[in-house]
This record gives C-alpha cells, sequence and structure tokens, in this order.
C-alpha cells in the first residue's frame, strides 16, 4: 500500500514539476517610458517600441546588452564595454522607431554624443 501512494506521489510531484517547467515564468514585460519596454521572455531580451494598444511591438535592440538607462528624451544602450547606442525617443506614434536607432559608438564617441545630445541618463538598469 505504501509502494501504490510514493508512485502516486511521486508521478504527481512529476506532473507539477513538468507545468512549471512549461510555463513561461521568466516572462517580463517593464515599461522604460512612453512606448518603449525591456522584455525578457523564452527567446532572450529586448528594447521594443509598442506600435498600439494590443501590446505589438516593434524590436529595437534584442539580445546582446548589458546596462541601459533612459532620460526623458533617449535611452542609452551598452552593447557590450565599447559599443554603445542611443535610441531617440519619440513622443508621438511613430511606425518607424528603429529609425531613432544612434550608433553604435565606442566609448570615446559615445560620450562625445552624450555631451552634444544633453543627455542626462545614466546605465543604472543592469539587464542581466
Amino acid at each position: 500500500m505504501k509502494t501504490v501512494i510514493n508512485i502516486k506521489a511521486t508521478i504527481l510531484i512529476l506532473v507539477m514539476v513538468c507545468s512549471l517547467i512549461s510555463c513561461n515564468k521568466f516572462y517580463s514585460n517593464r515599461k522604460l517610458i512612453g512606448r518603449y519596454y525591456l522584455q525578457h521572455n523564452k527567446f532572450g531580451k529586448s528594447i521594443c517600441y509598442r506600435v498600439d494598444d494590443d501590446g505589438n511591438c516593434v524590436e529595437l535592440v534584442n539580445g546582446a546588452f548589458g546596462k541601459i538607462g533612459f532620460d526623458d528624451n533617449y535611452i542609452i544602450v551598452e552593447r557590450s564595454k565599447n559599443e554603445y547606442l542611443i535610441i531617440i525617443i519619440y513622443k508621438q506614434i511613430n511606425y518607424f522607431p528603429e529609425k531613432g536607432i544612434l550608433g553604435p559608438f565606442n566609448l570615446k564617441d559615445f560620450n562625445k554624443q552624450k555631451t552634444t545630445l544633453n543627455i542626462k541618463a545614466d546605465f543604472n538598469i543592469d539587464t542581466n
């Protein structure tokens, strides 16, 4: 009798574990500013621009990036230790937000652009 109960308990535990593994529990959708979102899902992470109120997004930056930051006008992205992007924040709906991506820049040129564009943002969000 104990063996039957142990087998049933083991099967129940296996079913529960499989259910948890199959869930997309790693999905997150964090609003950065305006229509810009940081998304994590089973395919990786991305910065996207929401083109409608149904949640459809245009992916602007995907995969390999670490720290990001933003102010009222720009999102800054550290793709690697020596590659940086600047994303212009569109205040009005825009169907081609990818045209607002500046770079890639090395650190020296990135800092020049940051000064020229008067970007106040710092890398204060670690996406890893």
